[in-house]
């Protein structure tokens, strides 16, 4: 089979990609490597990272038009044109490519459908129906919850799917174009409740070979508990950052320094966050979600008890955080006072990274989605 993986998120795409390679497939993944994260792909549309923030607020502007990167289309149009003969296309949300705006993407999606057969969408990121869901109270807290004047700059990029121009025109145009939407989490299946098209969850994937992943670290070794808080700058209204910080606080308090080791990790390269993590007896991951992403996955097979979103966790697979501090302080406490519960999860989280985010089954979900779609 001919598939073309279109943009990217947390490296699903790349790890999809490596699983339907190995399978025998011919794939293309196309993308600007997820910004900073920079993940391997076969075509590169770069996207502009603006230091200067009058840059960035002229680029939202331009944004919100709707004629961010038409200039960008018109220059790799002719690359684009070559993306021809596939089998599938997997776009990896409505707009797929950050260098391009909601009028750039619909003539990139347009040019696509024209060359090839069947079109995908993958149900990952920001796009109108998930910010819709979160403005409308279809969650009992999300991401958004924090939306104040005050914190109006920091949602900018997400608000634009609702309020951008063409934006909406955009969702509905891909929803038509395409034969299925694939969500990768329980927050995108509730925001596409209802749809026609809407397939089951597909888990994100995982090669635990890319990884240098320690079972042995299910069992401590000392009475020190590392607490590892991985904070997303620019993303802590979103995941709640301050919250756990904020617990944290009084947690080091409660139980003191030389009991709990508290490692607050913040902008330094994704290599060096991992050997930071994969120490971790907890990882602090997110709040204000109903399922855990790609950070959270990691923590699981890096045998942490993971702080996150677990609203539908029947397996004792990690910890749901919800964005009220006394419950999280609690949570805490209760796993410091009995240790023995932290490996008993370390070892559910494992076996279910295992059993639920190998790379191949994951792939092999999607391949039965497309070939029935």
């Amino acid at each position: 089979m001919r598939i073309l993986l279109v943009g990217e998120f947390s490296g699903v795409h790349t790890q999809l990609s490596k699983a339907l390679k190995e399978s025998g497939h011919f794939v293309t993944t196309i993308s600007d490597g997820d910004a900073y994260k920079n993940f391997p792909r076969d075509i590169t549309i770069p996207s502009k990272n603006h230091k200067s923030k009058i840059l960035l607020l002229v680029d939202y502007f331009f944004d919100f038009l709707g004629v961010k990167g038409l200039f960008s289309y018109f220059k790799y149009k002719r690359l684009l044109s070559k993306l021809s003969g596939f089998d599938i296309v997997q776009f990896i949300n409505p707009a797929p490519l950050s260098a391009f705006g909601s009028l750039a993407s619909i003539l990139l999606i347009r040019k696509i459908s024209k060359q090839n057969k069947k079109l995908v969408l993958c149900a990952l990121g920001d796009d109108y129906r998930w910010v819709n869901a979160c403005l409308h109270g279809n969650y009992k807290y999300s991401a958004l919850d924090n939306l104040n004047l005050k914190t109006l700059p920091k949602y900018l990029y997400t608000l634009k799917y609702k309020y951008g121009i063409f934006y909406k025109q955009l969702q509905w145009y891909v929803e038509a174009k395409c034969s299925a939407i694939i969500p990768g989490l329980i927050d995108y299946q509730i925001a596409y409740e209802k749809h026609p098209k809407l397939t089951k969850i597909v888990r994100l994937p995982l090669h635990t070979c890319d990884y240098n992943i320690d079972v042995d670290k299910i069992k401590r070794k000392s009475e020190e508990i590392i607490i590892f808080h991985g904070w997303q700058i620019g993303k802590e209204f979103r995941k709640g950052n301050y919250l756990f910080d904020d617990a944290m606080k009084v947690i080091l308090d409660k139980y003191g320094k030389d009991k709990i080791k508290y490692v607050v990790c913040k902008s330094v390269p994704y290599q060096q966050y991992l050997e930071l993590l994969s120490g971790a007896d907890i990882f602090l991951d997110q709040v204000y979600s109903y399922d855990y992403g790609v950070n959270g996955l990691l923590g699981m097979a890096y045998c942490s008890v993971v702080f996150s979103g677990f609203e539908d966790n029947a397996d004792n697979i990690g910890v749901n955080a919800i964005p009220d501090l006394q419950n999280l302080i609690g949570k805490l406490s209760f796993l410091i006072e009995n240790p023995s519960e932290i490996e008993k999860i370390k070892c559910n989280a494992y076996n279910y990274f295992l059993e639920n985010h190998n790379a191949k089954n994951i792939a092999n979900e999607y391949i039965k989605i497309w070939d029935n779609c």
